[in-house]
């Protein structure tokens, strides 16, 4: 951790935690909010009993998710029952990220448990999955920041200083705050 990464560390904060900063997450994180309390209105409507009875937390995973994809991407996932492009569900793309993820979440915690040696020997398949899970998340990280340069780079419409297209990440490399090698790190 040395001056260079203090520098981009400091850069990040002003960008994410200063008053400017968060109130440019307010648009994104507001309509992936009104997507969810819609998605969660549907499920009512469509129960017996018109009452929500079942177990909120995969829906709040992708909502997290959701928004935290648009806020960082500038890229909607399609988790909250509609496809980025207006379909009934999530893309392949996100479908795979959101199966890595859980993927991850459900083999992290025997790792942290068993000894990496012990692990190896007795359950092989665990460690695979949860490198390849990384693998895939760190794919899609990369995927969502080339198609940011691809767009900006190529002048795309609406690309601009304070458009918010290409999301947190987007604004940083408009800005030139932390080169692309920091972003990805």
């Amino acid at each position: 951790n040395g001056p260079a990464w203090q520098r981009d560390r400091l850069a990040l904060n002003r960008a994410v935690l200063s008053p400017t900063g968060a109130r440019q997450f307010l648009v994104p994180l507001d309509t992936v909010a009104n997507d969810f309390a819609r998605s969660l209105r549907e499920r009512i409507q469509l129960s017996p009993g018109g009452a929500l009875t079942i177990d909120p937390h995969p829906l709040l995973f992708r909502f997290t998710l959701e928004a935290s994809s648009y806020a960082l991407y500038g890229e909607r996932l399609g988790l909250l029952g509609e496809s980025p492009s207006g379909g009934p569900s999530a893309g392949v793309g996100a479908q795979r990220f959101l199966g890595a993820l859980e993927t991850m979440l459900r083999t992290t915690l025997p790792l942290l448990f068993m000894p990496p040696s012990i692990l190896r020997h007795l359950h092989p398949p665990l460690w695979r999955d949860h490198l390849h899970a990384w693998d895939l998340i760190f794919q899609h990280a990369d995927d969502s920041i080339q198609r940011i340069c691809r767009e900006l780079a190529g002048g795309a419409p609406g690309v601009s200083p304070g458009a918010g297209s290409g999301g947190l990440l987007g604004e940083l490399l408009l800005q030139g705050q932390l080169p692309l090698d920091s972003i990805k790190a």
